[in-house]
Order: C-alpha cells, then sequence, then structure tokens
C-alpha cells in the first residue's frame, strides 16, 4: 500500500469513531438481498418495500443512518446507492457471489459520510484465484450526495490476507471503539494458522493481522468455505468448514479475545445426526444461544440450538435442540429475532423463516416457518446481510398486573455507565422514574403505557429505547389493620369477594398453605398472607399480624354517699369498671331483680334491706370474668315517726295580771 493510500483512510476513521457517540439502533433496519428483496424493520417488524435493483443469491451487505434511512447496498461486487442505482465507481469490486458473506461494512451516521467496504474473494483449486482480503472507502458526499468511491480508495489489498477467502467477520473490540475485522486464510504445512484478526483504530488500518491457529484445517489446494460468526458481546467464535483434504465438514468453538484479536480453539463438533455438516451460525441477542443450520444429502438443512456458554464439547452437544428443516443463512435483526432464508428441495428459497425469541431455551425460542412471503422472488441461499454488532438497548419485562410490581431489566450492550427508567406512569409521582439496573414498578392503574429506558454508555454516547405494555386489572384483597387475639379466642379473615378468583392462605411462619376459601378462621398467633388469582392470571396479595393479648379481669364497683337514710329519701348510685371497652353495658340490680336502668349513675328511693349491685358487661378484648358483677349495697331505712308534744301549765285559771308558765313536752324527743 503506498502512502498516499494510507493517509485517507486513517482521516476516515478518524471521523468515523468521532460520531461514534451518536449511533442509535437503525442502522440495521433496511435489509437489501435476493431477488430485489427489501425489508424495512423502522415500524419494528420487517416490512418488504419496492426498493433493490440488485438481484444475487449469495452475500450482501445494506447499511442505513441512525434514522433508519437507506444509505447504501452491495452483494460484493458492485454497490448502489440509495436511489437504486449503482454508484458511477461501484462496479469491480473484488467480491464475490458466494454464500458466505463476501462483504462488510462498518456502519456510520449520514453526517459522518465516509465507510470502509471490506471483500473477499473465493478461492477455486488455482493460486491465481485468490482474491483476497480488500477494503475500498465510500464517499456519501460524492456523486451528488449520493455516493462513490474515489478512484484511489478502491479495491486495497491487505497484503498478508493476499489467501483469505470466503469467510469475513466483523466486531467490537473490548473498547466498543475499535474493530476487529476477522478473515481465514488457505494454510499449508508450514503455516497452520488461518485465522487473521485486523484491528481498526483512529490510527487507521493496522496491517499487520493477529495470527491465530485452528483445529479445522483444511490444505491447498482443496476449498473449505465456511462461515465465521462472533457472538455480539465478542467473546465467543464459531466457524464451519472443511476439517481435512476432502473431509467432512465440521464447527468450531473458540474464545476470541476482543482486547488482542487472539482466537483460541476449543473444541470442534458437528450436529448429532451424522449425516448433517454445520453450515451457516448465528448467535441469540444476549449471546446464550448459539443457532447451526447443517446440509445433509438429503437436501433437509435442518436447523439445531446449543448453550454457547457451555464450554466443555460433550455439555455443549448435549443441550442440542433439533428446531426444523429446510433452513439456510440467517441473521440477528434489530427487533431481536433472527430471521432465516427458506431451503427445500428443489432448492427454492421464496420466504423466510424466523426465531421470535431467541434468547430462550429449546422449542420455547418460538421457531416459526414462513412467516415472510416474496411472491415468487428468490432470498437467495445465503444473501441475507450481515452486520457489526455496535449497540444495542432492548427491554425485557416480567409481569402485568396492577395490583402486583412489573419487574424491568435492560438487553444493553457494551454494560451502560448509567440508566435511567421512565415507566410512563405519572400519576404515580417520583416512583415513575429509576434509575436501578433492574428495577420494579407497581402500576396506579389499568391501561396501556410507554415504558422508556434512557442509557449512557462509557464513551457518552446514549441510547433511548421504548417498549409500549398493557397493564392488566387484578384483584387488590384488603385484610385490615394487625389484630390482637386472646388465647381460647378465634378471629376471622376475609379476602373479599373477587369474581372468578381463587384464594390461598398461608401461614408465613411456617410457608404451609392454611385454606383456599374466601375467609380464615384462625385462633393461632403470627403472619397470614392471601394471595387471590383472577382469571387472567394477575394476583393480589395482602398480609396481616395476629398478636396474642395478655387477658385482663373485668372488675365493677359501685359507690354512694351514705348507706342509712329515713324512709323516703332517694339515693344516688355511681358503678365503674375496668377494663370497660368502647361500648360497655351497665345493668343494676336491687334485690337481684334487674331493673331495667343502664348507665353509670342510678338513682332509687331504697326500702329498709334493700341491697343494690350493678353488672358490668365490657366490650373490651381480650378480658375474663366478663360480665362482672359489683360489690353489693345494702340500706338501712328508718321509718319515719309522727312529730308530737304536750303542754302543761301552772295554773289554768288565773287573774289578770297574774303569770302563768307553760312547758312542752315532745312525744318523739329528738
Amino acid at each position: 500500500m503506498n502512502e498516499n493510500k494510507m493517509k485517507i483512510p486513517i482521516i476516515i476513521v478518524s471521523l468515523f469513531f468521532s460520531y461514534l457517540s451518536c449511533f442509535a439502533q437503525g442502522e440495521w433496519n433496511q435489509w437489501r438481498f435476493g431477488q430485489n428483496i427489501s425489508l424495512d424493520f423502522n415500524s419494528g417488524n420487517p416490512v418488504q418495500v419496492a426498493n433493490n435493483n440488485m438481484n444475487t443469491g449469495e452475500g450482501t451487505i445494506s447499511l442505513a443512518d441512525s434514522l433508519g434511512n437507506l444509505l447504501f447496498y452491495s452483494d460484493g461486487k458492485a454497490i448502489w446507492d440509495k436511489t437504486n442505482i449503482v454508484m458511477p465507481n461501484g462496479y469491480g469490486l473484488h467480491g464475490t457471489w458466494q454464500p458466505f458473506k463476501p462483504a462488510l461494512s462498518f456502519k456510520r451516521l449520514a453526517n459522518d459520510s465516509t465507510f470502509y467496504l471490506f471483500t473477499v474473494g473465493e478461492a477455486r483449486f488455482m493460486p491465481s484465484d485468490y482474491f483476497g482480503l480488500y477494503y475500498s472507502v465510500v464517499d456519501l458526499r460524492l456523486h451528488n450526495g449520493l455516493g462513490d468511491i474515489p478512484p484511489t480508495l478502491k479495491n486495497i489489498p491487505l497484503n498478508a490476507a493476499d489467501s483469505a477467502f470466503d469467510y469475513l467477520c466483523g466486531t467490537r473490540a473490548w473498547n466498543n471503539r475499535d474493530v476487529w475485522v476477522i478473515v481465514k486464510k488457505y494454510i499449508s504445512l508450514t503455516n497452520l494458522k488461518p485465522y487473521m484478526a485486523f484491528k481498526v483504530t483512529p490510527a487507521g488500518i493496522d496491517t499487520i493481522p493477529v495470527v491465530s491457529s485452528s483445529g479445522l484445517v483444511s490444505l491447498y489446494p482443496y476449498t473449505s468455505d465456511g462461515v465465521i460468526k462472533i457472538s455480539p458481546d465478542g467473546t465467543r467464535l464459531i466457524t464451519t468448514g472443511t476439517c481435512q483434504p476432502w473431509g467432512n465438514r465440521m464447527a468450531e468453538f473458540c474464545h476470541f479475545n476482543n482486547k488482542t484479536g487472539q482466537v483460541t480453539p476449543e473444541f470442534i463438533f458437528k450436529p448429532s445426526i451424522s449425516s448433517v455438516y454445520p453450515r451457516f451460525i448465528e448467535f441469540s441477542g444476549n449471546g446464550h444461544f448459539v443457532y447451526i443450520e447443517g446440509v445433509n444429502n438429503n437436501g433437509q438443512h435442518p436447523l439445531f440450538q446449543y448453550d454457547a456458554t457451555i464450554e466443555d464439547s460433550a455439555g455443549f452437544m448435549a443441550s442440542e435442540v433439533y428446531l426444523g428443516n429446510n433452513c439456510t443463512s440467517m441473521q440477528l435483526a434489530s427487533n431481536g429475532k433472527i430471521y432465516i432464508n427458506d431451503l427445500a428441495l428443489p432448492p427454492v428459497t421464496d420466504s423466510m423463516h424466523v426465531i421470535n425469541f431467541p434468547n430462550n431455551h429449546g422449542v420455547a425460542c418460538g421457531f416459526q416457518r414462513h412467516v415472510l412471503v416474496f411472491n415468487n422472488n428468490n432470498s437467495g441461499n445465503g444473501s441475507i446481510p450481515q452486520f457489526i454488532q455496535n449497540y444495542k438497548a432492548y427491554i425485557h419485562k416480567t409481569g402485568d398486573c396492577q395490583s402486583d410490581s412489573v419487574h424491568f431489566s435492560g438487553d444493553i450492550w457494551p454494560p451502560p455507565d448509567s440508566v435511567r427508567w421512565n415507566f410512563g406512569d405519572p400519576t404515580s409521582g417520583t416512583a415513575n422514574i429509576s434509575t436501578g439496573v433492574t428495577p420494579a414498578h407497581v402500576y396506579s392503574a389499568t391501561g396501556t403505557y410507554t415504558v422508556e429506558l434512557y442509557v449512557r454508555h462509557n464513551d457518552n454516547r446514549t441510547d433511548t429505547t421504548w417498549k409500549t405494555i398493557i397493564i392488566k386489572t387484578g384483584p387488590q384483597p384488603a385484610l385490615g389493620p394487625d389484630q390482637t387475639i386472646c388465647a381460647g379466642q378465634t378471629t376471622t379473615l376475609d379476602a373479599g369477594a373477587w369474581s372468578g378468583c381463587t384464594y390461598e392462605w398461608k401461614d408465613l411462619g411456617s410457608g404451609l398453605v392454611v385454606g383456599t376459601n374466601q375467609t380464615y378462621t384462625t385462633g393461632a398467633p403470627g403472619a397470614y398472607a392471601v394471595m387471590v388469582t383472577g382469571p387472567n392470571g394477575c394476583t393480589g396479595k395482602d398480609t396481616i399480624q395476629l398478636f396474642l393479648g395478655t387477658p385482663t379481669v373485668v372488675t365493677a364497683t359501685i359507690t354512694t354517699g351514705t348507706t342509712t337514710i329515713c324512709a323516703g329519701t332517694p339515693v344516688t348510685y355511681t358503678a365503674s369498671g375496668n377494663p370497660t371497652g368502647t361500648s360497655p353495658s351497665w345493668q343494676w340490680k336491687v334485690n337481684g331483680v334487674n331493673t331495667g336502668t343502664g348507665g353509670q349513675v342510678f338513682t332509687d328511693t331504697p326500702s329498709n334491706g334493700d341491697c343494690i349491685t350493678c353488672v358490668l358487661t365490657s366490650n373490651a378484648f381480650c378480658v375474663t370474668g366478663n360480665p362482672a358483677t359489683s360489690n353489693q349495697i345494702c340500706m338501712t331505712v328508718n321509718q319515719l315517726n309522727p312529730v308530737s308534744l304536750t303542754i302543761t301549765s301552772t295554773s289554768s285559771h288565773t287573774c289578770a295580771g297574774t303569770p302563768v308558765t307553760f312547758n312542752a313536752f315532745p312525744t318523739n324527743p329528738g
């Protein structure tokens, strides 16, 4: 490479990374492949559009801006602009119409107008047919903003990879800034290190690759076409190809060091069905599972799932799950699903299958056939565009009921510096916002909500993603405040009547289920919980604590001013007691006979020997001796004697002027 050719890529890469902080997920949203097939993912699911003049059966790339607007697409031989016209200098790229990903482009923003486009050729027996690894630069400022390849920046060879063929993939480096471009080349008996990883940094392309050995050996001049795939987190690499000259196709499980570019082979494997050889590969979004398509002599092309987190060959193979037939190339889309080209006998590729939930194990991944039909257009054997995993931010949740917490988590790469959640529920006040990694939220009402996840990455780039959720109504049992019960007494707990619901009562101390009805009666202290489950699966819960109270003896006392009176004198008696409760009952008795009089004050005109008592019935909680009879007051009533007197005088006859003395004598003195 001459000096002039090297200077411009340095500028381009610098521009590339200076705008990296503005990336969004729209770059994956335009797919161009096969016979004029166009898919638009901007709505979240693929929509067929008429916007593709490319007709190919093999590997392609297509690039969009951060808003999901098409920029350009290529089959490795030519490059079309967004108006579906081949760029003026867009012919004659050194790719090939092979199924195995001959082209790779770094996704860039529209306002940063330069892009790398890597291509790799096909090797067929003769050294002159080795196309090797090349790159070109696409500048969208040229050709009136539609883009073109400057003549001096087209098909620039990376000489260290002059025998690279078929295999081509890329991934972000550990700092999520640099890029590794990985190829595989033919080897000889003197060079058994076919993996080559070229690092792209702000300084440009390092033309000296990191080379690594492989157990998947194919010696020149035998072909060994296959694919390389790297997990989204950049740590696992799987390759398919031929194991020995004219040998069986196999797959190689490797570790990839995204700091150093080193590939470390771990083991070689193939599907357990003896006649099936692995070919196309794709990882789930979280990197937990890998999906591998195989080919056999009957042309059935089965699809398998493996657990990529298992790093020993026996455990890895034991995780194999067969999903279906007639599959070929596949690609993870921006909506988190994996789309797969159909391949039936005779070779027909006019539709696509989908794995709806690639992060789920086994059949729960939701493999579904023929979700897209292309009206007799051929989608190509291996032509689905490939992408470099950039950033991602997806929202996952569990729960959808008003009465219970809805738990959220983010599927984010790379690990974020910070996150902020808006649950779309402003009525909940400050609880509507969270900065937790795995927050939970209880929605204030049923209905439809839009949840927002804002992500700030370590390089200050930000992402915002949204998810619409529906919160369903659920039962909301209320057991009231905690209670105190007395030994020997019971209380009945009531969860309320909820139509069509089931009930489950638990003693939280023992963890045992103690009831399945609307009410539960108990006399044992402790903590109890009820869970009410509605017909829509929503549940409501409440708990209550029962305490054991100390019993109190009920007592009653009456008092009066005096117990001795004269007949006919009214007497007032006053009662007191403990504990009385909030609404006690006082019943007065005279000589044991109920007077029908209540209240704490009783006024009576007793007869001699009358005995007065009061009976207190307390409504206080946890009492004994209830009702309680007071002390007895017996009255002494003195009868009334008539008041009379007699008088005497010293004379009954006297003369005028003579004094007479009178004396009075009471009959009942006092």
